[in-house]
């Protein structure tokens, strides 16, 4: 399905949609983090991707950052308003797109496995909700903190 709009409400994105679209070239690994269901990788080939803010729940202004392949994007999780979207890039490799969250306090977190972090814990949570869209939940604590993934939640369109 083709996501036209997100609405924003704690821990839940709805969704306005299309008819059905083509099926996405991008590939979810699998949680290395079992427990927490955390830890993936999104690979994207061929495609152009969009980063949709949906909500914030955090003591800290937390920066998100889609760190590379090919420079940066972001955008303070505690002063966006949902709904804001900034543009991705286009990807005609192969390519893994690395996510990041910066706090206050230091801390720079990493998609992916726990073991690109200092901590060694997995601080990004995908889950693919859509045909063509990733929701990206992060952890924003060391060592997993609270562990509930609702610090800073963004959608990533797959186009």
């Amino acid at each position: 399905m083709t996501v036209r709009r997100w609405l924003s409400v704690p821990f839940v994105a709805a969704a306005l949609v299309a008819p059905s679209s083509p099926a996405r070239s991008f590939t979810l690994g699998l949680a290395t983090d079992p427990v927490h269901d955390a830890g993936q990788t999104l690979t994207v080939r061929d495609e152009s991707v969009e980063l949709v803010f949906v909500s914030a729940s955090s003591a800290y202004d937390d920066e998100f950052r889609l760190t590379s392949p090919d420079g940066e994007r972001s955008f303070s999780c505690a002063k966006a308003i949902a709904g804001l979207t900034v543009p991705g890039g286009h990807y005609d490799a192969e390519t893994e797109l690395l996510f990041s969250l910066a706090t206050p306090p230091g801390d720079a977190w990493m998609s992916g496995p726990g073991d690109r972090n200092p901590d060694q814990f997995a601080h990004a949570r995908l889950t693919q909700v859509e045909a063509d869209t990733v929701l990206l939940e992060w952890e924003d604590l060391p060592g997993g903190g609270d562990a509930d993934f609702n610090d800073c939640v963004v959608l990533i369109v797959i186009k």
